[in-house]
């Protein structure tokens, strides 16, 4: 018997069919089972996991639900109860009362009070100490209160023997003169108001000294420490007048500037570095260029004197960096410019055509000397510039024969 669409559809077999005549079914199923293919069963669909949502909306989707829910909902409690025991936890390590915030702050009182004593005495103890260490440090220092008369054989000795804290002032004077009478009132003034200053004086025709220099370069003040020069002042009659008071020595004193090296000046500072100095100061400008012999050499010379003569301010700057021309950057170089108060006191171009293109400090000290522009040098250094290799040395039985290079006369 032939199955319909239905019942293939249905999954109904032929084998359950009961026919009266066996053999006539037999013999039309055989060519018809040759004929036809097998109907293949249609499979039963899979069963898979819960995969947290469902779209059975009966009675097994609904108890699916419900069991997730409830899982759900046991791992959050326990997440909460987990929560709870950290807060709780927390809280009690870290609470604190009303009470405990100021007992706290009265420790912290306490303890600012005792680190402020303890600073207090510490500080205290430190002021103590340093107070010691001076008054120990002033003991060392020798104290004079008068000025000492000095003579040709022990001038040298007062100086070098002297302890190199102990700041030396020397007068070298003359009988007779005014100014120089002036000069030992003032100082003898200021040898008590200053007891750790050691105050001198000697006559200057005592010394190796020119006569020239006995008879117009004085009332003159040396000034050492550590066995050094640091101060030269020759003539100061010429500046403080023949008769003045013990406050115009110690304004002097204290206004004294020192410079010892060469300043490097820039078109912006110019005018304020000559415009702004003291009017009792000498300031030597030298206008240079980069690559000249001349000018090399006139800068390592003023670099000596400016150690030799720290009164004297010596300056230097590039003359394509001023509104001088560039025929004169190429060809009035090297060249000096004087000032003193304020106003051009010498002007010297090209000393390459009078000095030519290398010379020495002697020969620059010289050509200042010449024109003035140079405060006279202690003669008692004992320490000369040699004329060929331009070096500092002593000098020789020659030197005195023919006269110092510092000789005035």
């Amino acid at each position: 018997m032939a199955l319909s669409l239905d019942d293939r559809i249905l999954g109904e077999k032929v084998d359950n069919y009961c026919s009266s005549d066996e053999g006539e079914q037999e013999e039309e199923d055989k060519p018809k089972k040759e004929a036809e293919p097998k109907a293949s069963c249609i499979p039963e669909p899979q069963l898979k996991d819960y995969n947290k949502f469902s779209t059975n909306t009966g009675p097994k989707g609904v108890i699916n639900d419900w069991r997730e829910f409830k899982r759900l909902e046991t791992e959050r409690r326990a997440e909460q109860e987990k929560e709870k025991q950290a807060l709780a936890k927390k809280l009690s390590m870290t609470c604190r009362s009303h009470l405990d915030d100021e007992r706290e702050k009265e420790n912290d009182d306490k303890l600012l009070q005792e680190l402020e004593s303890f600073e207090d005495e510490f500080l205290k103890e430190y002021r103590q100490k340093r107070i010691e260490e001076m008054r120990i440090a002033l003991q060392n220092v020798p104290k004079f209160g008068r000025v000492v008369e000095l003579s040709s054989s022990n001038f040298v000795d007062e100086i070098d023997k002297e302890k190199p804290q102990v700041t030396i002032i020397i007068h070298l004077y003359e009988n007779n003169v005014e100014a120089c009478e002036a000069m030992n009132g003032c100082l003898s003034c200021l040898a008590q108001e200053y007891p750790t200053v050691k105050f001198c004086k000697i006559r200057a025709s005592d010394t190796s000294l020119s006569h020239k220099f006995s008879t117009s370069g004085v009332p003159a003040l040396l000034i050492y420490k550590g066995g050094e020069l640091i101060g030269n002042f020759v003539r100061l009659s010429d500046e403080l007048g023949e008769d003045f008071y013990v406050t115009d020595i110690e304004g002097f004193l204290h206004e004294w500037p020192k410079f010892g090296r060469v300043v490097e000046l820039s078109s912006a500072n110019f005018v304020d570095e000559i415009d702004k100095e003291k009017p009792q100061v000498t300031i030597i400008i030298h206008l240079y260029e980069n690559n000249v012999e001349a000018c090399e050499a006139m800068n390592g010379c003023l670099s000596c004197l400016a150690q030799e003569y720290p009164t004297v301010k010596f300056c230097k700057i590039r003359a394509s960096d001023t509104s001088l021309s560039h025929k004169f950057s190429t060809s009035g170089v090297p060249a000096l410019l004087i000032y003193k108060g304020g106003e051009l006191i010498g002007n010297f171009v090209r000393l390459s055509d009078e000095l030519g293109e290398d010379f020495y400090v002697t020969d620059i000290e010289g050509f200042l000397h010449e024109h003035s522009l140079l405060p006279q040098p202690d003669l008692n250094s004992r320490i000369i510039y040699d004329r060929i290799t331009g070096e500092k040395r002593a000098p020789t039985a020659q030197d005195e024969d023919s006269g110092s290079d510092f000789d005035v006369d």
